[in-house]
């Protein structure tokens, strides 16, 4: 049996499964909180086959199998134990097979009835030898999900089995020898079509696990949700959505190709209630008003919003910007956090980032104060799935912001505005405290005359001037018409001395 990725295409249509009775549903969770669902085969009456792509210690998975004579239709069986092929976490499913066996806490019944005679559920057939070659016409066997206590449909769809050289193509070199790389004849997305842990059968027999929607097309919860909320924007009658990062109490970071004069709605923490929310009607732009070429220049808003958010709360919090970029400049294990229209939560992916050489190759008069992700696998459409304004964040510090773009292809590289590249941008519109540099190059004279001769040159190149507290032998930045200081001229001889103090 060998392991499957999943690609379709054209519309969608199915049949009844012809495996229904050793075909079950399987709900996994960490924390009883939004289980994962998947479909799973039955091995024997306590071994559940199915693929999962990112279980924790804690997960523990409910087998479901319906039976239109039971009580309840249905019966329930518990696994606290998981086998794993490899490796426990497989996000990568291209590279190593990804399956897990459920072991069963007690036995799942088979026959039930006065002599055993009504079949609840049987093992699946599998070969110990492929029994198909490239071309043949198989059948994937998943649930479709009803709403309620509602039987469950077991359904089949038509596949066609690719050929090595077809599958290579869409993995590269390092496609594992035991994946094998199907395509839907009828459908237009594997990934709602086809839970993980899915069966693939080739002349009756399973042959293949669909792996690759769960780590790849499905999402993670995001570490950082308390950092982003949802964007609500209004111009005239047009109405749009996007992510808003919080940088401060009352700036909002984003990225949209809307005009400066806007009225925009965050809204954070529970976006079912909605209660959470400030506006804002003003937007300042980095560069020009509407930027339809975030490649040619970063794209970046940073609203003002009326009503501050507050972070002592535990609904906000602030984000942290990128300090200083890795010496190797590689940003391995990075993750974007956008909002998901389905589950109303903020979602996390795992992203690359791409080497700056690689994506020139997609867009020319690349701006040094751009990067370019992609999603870790071209299952996932990041046109579709990634909202502009999504923060990607690399060891929890953010790192880009997700671009609007109206050119969006799914098939280069997705464009986001460096906050690295823009720090001084992003600091100087929130208002952001940061350490400055101050040279003194003249003797400073401090006294009953209300002056002061010197200037400090910031980290944003803007002057201010400087004084000398009479009381303390530190320097900082006082506004002129506030310079008052008591007692006799003092003199201090310092000369070309370089001091951090900290920006008022």
């Amino acid at each position: 049996m060998r392991s499957s990725q999943l690609f379709v295409a054209g519309e969608c249509s199915y049949e009844s499964s012809v495996i229904n009775k050793s075909l079950v549903s399987v709900y996994c969770d960490d924390d009883d909180d939004d289980p994962d669902t998947r479909s799973g085969v039955i091995l024997s009456s306590k071994l559940i086959l199915t693929a999962i792509a990112r279980p924790t210690k804690e997960y523990w998975c409910q087998v479901v199998i319906e039976d239109d004579i039971a009580p309840t239709q249905r019966y329930v069986r518990e696994s606290w134990e998981t086998l794993h092929f490899e490796e426990e976490i497989n996000d990568n499913p291209w590279l190593m097979p990804q399956l897990q066996i459920l072991v069963l806490y007690s036995p799942m019944v088979l026959t039930t009835g006065k002599y055993n005679d009504h079949h609840v559920a049987e093992p699946i057939l599998y070969g110990k030898y492929p029994n198909f070659e490239p071309g043949d016409i198989c059948t994937a066997h998943t649930i479709i999900e009803a709403p309620g206590r509602e039987i469950d449909k077991k359904v089949q769809y038509e596949v066609t089995v690719m050929n090595d050289t077809e599958c290579g193509n869409k993995f590269g070199d390092e496609l594992d020898d035991d994946i094998v790389c199907i395509e839907m004849n009828d459908c237009s997305t594997h990934c709602n079509t086809l839970l993980p842990g899915s069966a693939v059968l080739c002349n009756d027999y399973l042959v293949a696990i669909s792996e690759f929607v769960s780590g790849q097309c499905s999402s993670d919860p995001s570490n950082l949700a308390l950092s982003f909320g949802l964007l609500n924007c209004k111009e005239g009658e047009q109405e749009s959505q996007r992510v808003g990062i919080m940088i401060k109490e009352t700036y909002i970071l984003t990225a949209s190709i809307l005009p400066p004069i806007i009225w925009c709605e965050i809204i954070y923490n529970d976006f079912e209630t909605r209660t959470e929310r400030s506006e804002s009607f003003t937007m300042t732009n980095l560069g020009v008003d509407v930027n339809l070429r975030p490649s040619s220049a970063p794209q970046l808003q940073m609203l003002e919003l009326i009503k501050s958010i507050s972070f002592s709360n535990k609904m906000a919090a602030k984000v942290r910007l990128i300090s200083k970029q890795p010496t190797d400049k590689k940003f391995e294990g990075s993750e974007v956090h956008t909002y998901d229209k389905d589950s109303k939560k903020i979602v996390e992916y795992k992203v690359e980032v791409v080497d700056r050489e690689e994506c020139i190759k997609s867009y020319e008069n690349l701006h040094e104060n751009v990067i370019c992700i992609k999603m870790t696998s071209g299952g996932c459409d990041h046109c579709e799935k990634l909202m502009a304004g999504s923060g990607v964040a690399f060891n929890d510090e953010l790192i880009g912001v997700v671009s609007d773009d109206p050119q969006c292809d799914k098939e280069k590289p997705r464009i986001c505005a460096s906050v690295y590249g823009n720090l001084k941008w992003i600091r100087t519109s929130a208002g952001i405290g940061d350490k400055v540099l101050l040279t003194l190059n003249e003797m400073l004279v401090v006294g009953q005359r209300e002056i002061c001769h010197g200037e400090a040159l910031t980290t944003f190149g803007t002057c201010f001037e400087i004084v000398i507290d009479y009381f303390t032998p530190n320097y900082r930045r006082r506004p002129k018409d506030n310079a008052k200081l008591d007692g006799s001229e003092l003199h201090c001889p310092l000369t070309y001395s370089d001091l951090y103090i900290n920006k008022m």
